[in-house]
């Protein structure tokens, strides 16, 4: 079977990776489990695991529920990208 090639470039992987990991540092401050904020938000367990990841990219809107799941400002996680 043939891998698929990431359509993203370089930075957008780069970019996904780093607000995966803010998603998932504020995930844990607000003590949810990965399925626990997926349920929340009205997505898939694995979904959220992906973007905690970086393997794929969020939407805005997406990024605005979870960041309302998790009483933060998308602008909180947002400037955590690239510290």
């Amino acid at each position: 079977m043939a891998s698929k090639k990431d359509p993203r470039t370089p930075a957008q992987i780069k970019l996904a990776k780093q607000l995966g990991a803010a998603i998932a540092e504020a995930r844990k401050k607000a003590g949810l489990s990965q399925d626990e904020l997926a349920y929340r938000c009205g997505l898939h367990r694995a979904y959220m695991g992906f973007v905690e990841q970086g393997r794929y990219s969020i939407t805005v809107a997406t990024l605005v529920q979870v960041c309302s799941e998790l009483d933060a400002k998308p602008s909180e996680i947002l400037d955590e990208i690239g510290h």
